[in-house]
């Protein structure tokens, strides 16, 4: 059972890799947008915030940074879980590798949950039109 677990997740891990890859080109697209033309043209001037485009592009490498968190996580699960069932030969330290091995999986899931949600909420972000700031009088 080990065996096929890991190359299921090897299998996960590689997907989840190239899911990051199309996030960056996403990522870099908008910076050659940037460098080849302005992409704040569809803000009115007097409502241009450099400021909040920033944000969410800080906040687009933020929440990669936080996926591969969570990978690195999972994995440190997944090898204590494979040293059990390899190194100690007690029941219950079988026991332990496999909930560890599960816990591996549950935390990469939920990663990638979390990343492709956070993703969402970003693209709609980015894709709606600045808010009418309240004049003051």
């Amino acid at each position: 059972i080990g065996r096929r677990f890991v190359f299921f997740y090897s299998r996960c891990v590689t997907a989840l890799m190239s899911l990051v890859q199309s996030a960056q080109l996403t990522t870099t697209d908008h910076t050659v947008t940037t460098t080849m033309g302005d992409p704040y043209s569809r803000f009115p001037p007097d409502q241009l915030t450099l400021r909040d485009e920033l944000a969410l592009d800080r906040t687009v490498l933020a929440n990669e940074r936080t996926l591969l968190g969570y990978v690195r996580t999972s994995l440190g699960f997944l090898v204590l879980g494979l040293s059990f069932l390899h190194f100690l030969r007690h029941f219950y330290y079988s026991v332990a590798g496999y909930v560890f091995m599960a816990i591996a999986a549950i935390v990469f899931v939920l990663g990638i949950y979390r990343f492709l949600r956070m993703r969402q909420r970003l693209a709609q972000t980015r894709n709606e039109p600045p808010q009418q700031k309240a004049s003051d009088g």
